[in-house]
This record gives C-alpha cells, structure tokens and sequence, in this order.
C-alpha cells in the first residue's frame, strides 16, 4: 500500500459516505497528502477488489435490453481483465509516462483499457468517437501519443491520416478486432496473458489524463490531471453523486468527455457502487433509459439538462423509478418546471452541481440539503468559493462575480494546468483559479449561475455521440 495518502484517502472517502449532513461533510473533510499513489493498484485492485460483494459493472447495449438482460462483472473479473490488457501492452513496449488516445464507446473494454493505463503509469488521452481526422491529428501534435486504441467504426478515418500520425509519433494502432491488416488486435493481445500484474507505484503529483475542451469558441485547450486529482479529487463528486457501496448508480454521458470519468467511473467506483452502463446504438430515446433506470435497478442517476428535459416529455407514471434514490444535474440550470415534473412523479427532486473538465465537482446540492430551484447550491467540500471581481476583491452577498477558488492551499481536484502557458497565466492569478463563469451568491452562501449556456467552453462536456449533438454538464 502506499501508506499515508492512501490511508488518509480511505478516511475521507468514508467520512463523505457516512456525513450525517453538508456542515459536517464540510467542516471535517481534508484533502489527502501527496506521496505514493496509484488508485487502480492501491484501492481498485487491493481494497475494492478483495472487499466488494456487489459487482462493478452492469453493461447494456441494444441487443441485451431488448432481452432483458445484461453483463455483470465483479470488481475481481475487471482486475484481472484489466491486468492482462496492462500485460500486452507492456509487452509493446508502452510504459510509464507514455501518452495512450483512448477512443472507444461505453464498452467493458473501455473501464479495463483505463484501470490497465493507470496501473502501468502511463497517460490517458480519452476522446469522443465523433474526432474528425484534423482533430485527431492535432491532438497528437500536441500529447504525443505513442499509441491509439479505438473502436473499428473509427479506424477507417484515423487510416486517412495514419502517415502523419506516425510521422508524429504514434507507434501502436490497436482496435477491437482487426477490420484492417495494419491494425492490432485488442482481443489477440490479451489472449493467454496474466491476471496478475504489479502495478507501477506512482507519484501523486504524475500526469495520469490528459483532456481536451470543446473548444466551441477557440482551439480546444490541453487540460492535464494527476494521479491525484481526478481520482481523488472526485471524492466531491462522489458526495454529489450520493451513490454508497452496493448502489446502482448510473450516469448519461459519452466516453471521451470529461463527465464520463467524472461519473461513470471515479464517483461511482469511489463510493464502490455499481455502474450501470447503456451503450445504446442510434437516437438517444428517454423511454429506453427509464426502462433502464426500472428494471436494472439504478439507485442513482446522473444526467445532463438536455436530457432531463427529455426525460419530462414522457409520461412519467408509466415507469416504477421508486427505487431511485437521489437525481443530479449539471451543466446549466434547470427550469423550475422540469424540477417539478421529476419531483410529481418521483418524489424526489433533481439535485444541481457545477464544475469543469479542469476540476471536479466545485459547487453543488449535497444529500440533504434544502433545494433552491434554479441554484447550483453551495462549495463542495475542500474547495474554498469565492466570487470575485475583475481586480479579484471578493463581491459579498446579493451580488455577482467570477467564479474563483482560492489556490493556496491548492485543492486536488483542480488541474496542473493548460498546455498553453499564456492561458495558466489568465486563469492561475492573484492566489485564484478564474473559471471563467459567472454567479450570483444570496445572503445564505448558495449559488445562482448568471447564464444559462456557462459562459466558458471549459464545462464538463457530454457527447451524446448517437445525437450529433452535445450538452454540457
């Protein structure tokens, strides 16, 4: 184990699960140390995986829903899965410190290609299957990837620009199966390997993700997280989230954005909660998902506004989702009215956040806490809030400013930075991180966005790639 970082991770972890309320969660949480620490080693494979009595994955796609059934895997299954994906990939010649695209749907392959990753030191580059060549080369230009692993649907527009990627570096192209000669074969790689894999002992402070922001206004900026920071940082999303060990906990998101780590992965595995993926083919359809949410059991479910006010267009009644135990939203505020909606048929209401692809959740409706309608609510535990202006003067109460955090201390959540320096300087001054969002903040700490679409092309972002079109969150 990797002694205090991992110990002081498994104590806040159970003091945000067990917080009797907000003011408790908030006053007692601590950030971790630095020190040694590789989350798929230290608590995925030698704490969840020897612990867990529920499973880790529940996988859907289009053919087991309409039979009714579905995949499970064990928290041990994936562990071992992913140890001899860790193994081939070694065995390549990737290592620690190498820079690997990950282009792959909501597929069990994708959970083990990360935990393998992480396990082996080396650097995530997750991308949303929709990248168009000049995408895809530009963000080898600047990560330097050495290897691509993607789904086959992709493979053909990543040929067209194979020579430049090589030229750039990338040496392994690997995709699941072999629709093409030049490409490796994922399940060949892995045949026959190991299920036993040591691991690399990590520092917290190494680079573990590398994302890349919509870029709705300008190039998309390089976002860099550690072995810290979205794995531990998303202990707030985790508290967000509300799942707890043995719950369903299900998050509507495309790979490749940065709310699929955010919720599909790191707050579900965090609470060692069960998440329940629908890899669905063509148009999103909201009476598919709540069939989902009834008969697979989900206790807890993220999903962006975009699709709440989908999920409002049905008749609600139809559908058992009494087991459904807490309801969040991020991205925008959502109209009083789907609130509304959602709390008629369900009884319960739908709980806001805020955060970024550069930070975890920041601001939200915690369990418990009373809903103002419209309010992202109040800082998550361990960051330190402020609204500020311009000059970075705190604004008080019943006025607006610059959502900022106060980086010293610096919390964990928050990223290393941006690959363009000029960019650090504008967002990292005067001891603030500036968002680049904008609030409102009442006489009780509780937080009202200004606009409605976030005013920074750094939101979180879900792809609901069948859609061709994206909402953030």
């Amino acid at each position: 184990m990797s002694g205090s970082t991992f110990d002081e991770f498994l104590r806040q972890r159970s003091m945000l699960l067990n917080a009797g309320s907000y003011e408790d969660a908030k006053a007692n949480f601590r950030w971790p140390p630095p020190g040694e620490f590789n989350w798929a080693v230290d608590y995925f494979d030698k704490y969840l995986a020897e612990t867990a009595t529920n499973p880790a994955l529940v996988y859907i796609n289009d053919e087991l829903y309409r039979a009714g059934d579905s995949r499970v895997f064990s928290y041990p299954e994936l562990r071992a899965r992913s140890n001899r994906l860790a193994h081939a990939l070694s065995d390549l010649g990737i290592g620690r410190g190498d820079v690997v695209m990950v282009m792959l749907n909501n597929r069990p392959e994708l959970f083990e290609t990360f935990l393998a990753l992480m396990k082996m030191g080396a650097v995530i580059a997750p991308a949303t299957t929709l990248l168009l060549p000049a995408d895809i080369e530009d963000r080898a230009a600047r990560a330097h990837f050495k290897a691509i692993i993607a789904d086959p649907e992709i493979v053909s527009r990543i040929n067209q620009i194979r020579d430049r990627l090589e030229k750039l570096g990338v040496k392994y192209f690997i995709t699941l199966g072999k629709p093409s000669p030049s490409w490796l074969d994922y399940y060949e790689l892995i045949s026959g390997k190991s299920e036993n894999f040591q691991g690399v002992r990590t520092r917290t402070d190494e680079l573990l993700l590398i994302y890349f922001t919509s870029g709705t206004t300008a190039k998309p900026k390089m976002v860099m997280h550690t072995h810290s920071s979205y794995p531990i940082g998303h202990l707030t999303t985790m508290y967000w989230v509300g799942a707890k060990p043995g719950y369903r906990h299900m998050n509507i998101s495309s790979p490749g954005w940065a709310k699929w780590a955010w919720s599909t992965f790191f707050a579900a595995f965090n609470a060692g909660a069960t998440t329940v993926v629908y890899d669905y083919s063509g148009r999103f359809s909201a009476a598919n998902h709540l069939k989902v949410l009834e008969n697979y059991g989900v206790d807890t479910l993220c999903a962006p506004p975009t699709v709440w006010r989908m999920i409002i267009l049905e008749d609600l009644t139809k559908y058992n989702l009494e087991k459904i135990k807490s309801f969040v939203s991020a991205g925008e505020p959502l109209n009083p009215e789907v609130i509304e909606r959602v709390y008629k048929a369900t009884g319960k209401y739908i709980r806001d956040g805020y955060g970024q692809t550069e930070t975890t959740l920041m601001v939200g409706n915690f369990p418990g806490m009373r809903i103002k309608p419209g309010s992202m609510g109040k800082p998550a535990p361990g960051y330190d809030v402020v609204l500020v202006d311009e000059d970075g003067n705190p604004v008080g109460t019943n006025k607006d400013g610059h959502i900022t955090v106060r980086t010293s201390p610096r919390p964990i959540g928050l990223m290393v930075g941006y690959d363009d320096e000029n960019k650090n300087k504008e967002v990292f001054r005067l001891g603030l991180y500036f968002t680049g969002d904008v609030a409102f903040m009442d006489e009780e700490a509780t937080y009202t966005s200004l606009v409605v679409q976030m005013t920074s092309s750094s939101q979180v972002t879900i792809g609901l790639a069948r859609l061709n079109w994206k909402v953030t969150c």
